[in-house]
């Protein structure tokens, strides 16, 4: 959170912050930490000056349900569940369909989308995991993503392993790689040092030192 990559996607001008990391490294973690900082800073301001948020956690084990039309739904339903007035162009969608029993088109929520993104001062989304998604959904979302931004300058942070080709939409993005810093990692060797054996953790401190040192090379980012 004290990363200048992040302050300036939180507070200034950068719009795109990509986030690749191996797996384990905790990209989720991140996208929930990021999620709580930008609710919290938004707690004491008046309503009409609070920042839009809404979040994407995407799962292998839902690509078929996680399409591009459902992802882009689900940001639009989390914005206008924010705002203390229903956006007009919301409601008309919502009619329009529920009165004929059928289904909103995708050009019809981005087209949404887009009306209630600019109806906020400030958006931001953030997307974890954009590897779960299939080859085709990913690349179909960041396509989206790319054109909702270019329209409405919404702020976008995403996570991922670095197989995505994310700079192929974003090329200007800002990159914050999430990987664990060794200084952690043997802060928490040094807190869990008494569950080991006492030849160990009493006895012997060049054995304990070699222990967290291994450990910390070993753990290699994750």
């Amino acid at each position: 959170m004290n990363s200048k990559e992040f302050l300036n996607w939180a507070n200034k001008n950068t719009q795109t912050l990509w986030c690749p990391g191996i797996a384990g490294a905790g990209k989720t973690i991140l996208a929930s930490v990021v999620i709580k900082h930008l609710k919290d800073a938004q707690k004491d301001k008046e309503p009409a000056n609070k920042a839009g948020i809404a979040c994407l956690y995407c799962q292998y084990e839902r690509q078929k349900d996680q399409t591009p039309h459902s992802l882009l739904a689900a940001v639009l339903r989390q914005l206008a569940e924010r705002r203390t007035l229903l956006p007009a162009s919301v409601k008309e969608l919502y009619d329009l369909h529920n009165a004929d029993k059928t289904y909103h088109s995708f050009d019809e929520i981005s087209s949404v989308l887009t009306e209630t993104i600019r109806s906020y001062s400030r958006v931001y989304v953030v997307v974890d995991a954009l590897d779960e998604c299939s080859e085709k959904s990913c690349g179909e979302l960041l396509s989206s993503l790319q054109d909702l931004q270019k329209k409405t300058g919404v702020k976008l942070l995403a996570t991922s392993r670095h197989t995505v080709p994310f700079r192929q939409y974003f090329e200007e993005c800002a990159m914050l790689e999430i990987k664990a810093n060794e200084s952690d990692v043997k802060a928490v060797l040094d807190s869990q040092m008494g569950m080991l054996s006492a030849c160990v953790t009493t006895d012997n401190p060049a054995l304990r030192n070699k222990v967290k040192e291994e450990i910390a090379a070993a753990v290699d980012g994750m």
